[in-house]
């Protein structure tokens, strides 16, 4: 499929329970002019491959992680901000591994962020929820 729809801008993996690291990484390879991409509820990869996809979709602008509990750590989120800093909507629920570092770094990176949904990231505290809001208003 890669190598047919090169000029794809918007990939749907959502519930793909059987993606691996492996296939997630080489579909990475294949999409350079990828903006949005929904891989919400593939809980089976981990943030290693979040992290080398950040590196290959520098063009994304909408991405969810919704339930991907493995990949979506704070060390992925720092890596989307470095390489991803065009991000304007990133859906992080229910992600239980994302704690005040990582969504500090995306704030702090994606001066374009203009949703960002946390809901159900228990690690998150109040006071990093006003900093990301402080933030935003006054960039």
């Amino acid at each position: 499929m890669a190598n047919h729809c090169n000029e794809l801008q918007d990939l749907d993996l959502s519930k793909s329970l059987k993606l691996t690291d492996h296939s997630l990484y080489t579909l990475g390879l294949g999409y350079p002019n990828l903006t949005k991409l929904n891989i919400s509820g593939c809980s089976t990869f981990c943030d290693g491959v979040v992290e080398d996809l950040a590196d290959h979709y520098q063009n994304l602008r909408v991405l969810n992680f919704y339930g991907c509990v493995r990949a979506a750590t704070d060390m992925a989120l720092k890596a989307i901000g470095f390489y991803c800093n065009r991000m304007q909507t990133i859906n992080l629920g229910w992600c239980d591994k994302i704690g005040d570092e990582g969504v500090m770094s995306l704030s702090y990176s994606c001066l374009d962020l203009r949703a960002l949904d946390i809901g159900g990231c228990v690690l998150i505290t109040g006071k990093t929820c006003v900093l990301v809001y402080v933030s935003n208003v006054f960039s």
